[in-house]
């Protein structure tokens, strides 16, 4: 529960922090979920700073979660077999996403009363369980390869960040990111193409028999 006041607050922060000519509207979430300036057709670094703090967060939420069912392998393992532990992590993670997904919520309620547009929100909610599932899966895989938190997080969450950057600028990066600004003229593509990959992630995790529980 601590770690969900922590990470509403914080979102709810990074929202009312946004650096937007037009205040507090639906395009906020927009910003915040791109970190670029449509006006200059450039990164806006202060909101990019914002982007990526609000992606760090859901991305140690998220690793929280697996790493309290990974203290358990031993004993999950012993229950139901490998496949229980895997199942265990993919709810774990399932719930954190929900969750991530419930209290971006509480942001777009604030904007419901702002403005009727509401594009992103629906490219949002799906882009972000879809991507964030990926996501775990695949902190999963590496988790079950017995990688530290620690040096997990830091490759993960540094190629995500130079993900978003470079997103900019290559458009096919945007189908590993949340969003990126051209998110309005590919959508479909994009959605399509994390699908895709979800799946993928998803057969490689329970193909994946290589566990070393030392």
């Amino acid at each position: 529960m601590k770690r969900i006041i922590i990470l509403n607050i914080v979102l709810i922060i990074l929202f009312f922090s946004i650096d937007n000519n037009n205040f507090l509207n639906i395009s906020s979430t927009e910003l915040l979920g791109t970190g670029y300036n449509y006006l200059d057709k450039s990164i806006h670094k202060y909101n990019y700073i914002l982007n990526i703090s609000s992606i760090i967060m859901f991305i140690l939420f998220i690793q929280s979660s697996i790493s309290s069912v990974d203290k358990l392998k031993y004993y999950i393992v012993s229950k139901g077999g490998y496949k229980a532990l895997k199942l265990n992590l993919c709810k774990s993670s399932l719930k954190s996403v929900i969750i991530i997904i419930l209290i971006k919520h509480v942001i777009y309620f604030f904007e419901y009363f702002m403005s009727s547009n509401l594009e992103f929100y629906y490219f949002d909610m799906i882009s972000s369980f879809i991507t964030l599932i990926t996501y775990s899966m695949i902190l999963i895989i590496f988790k079950l390869m017995n990688i530290k938190d620690f040096i997990l997080s830091l490759i993960f969450i540094s190629t995500i960040i130079l993900a978003q950057f470079l997103s900019y600028k290559h458009f096919y990066l945007s189908y590993i990111v949340i969003a990126s600004y051209n998110w309005r003229t590919m959508y479909l593509n994009i959605i399509l193409v994390k699908s895709i990959l979800l799946v993928l992630c998803i057969f490689i995790l329970f193909r994946f028999k290589k566990i070393d529980l030392l």
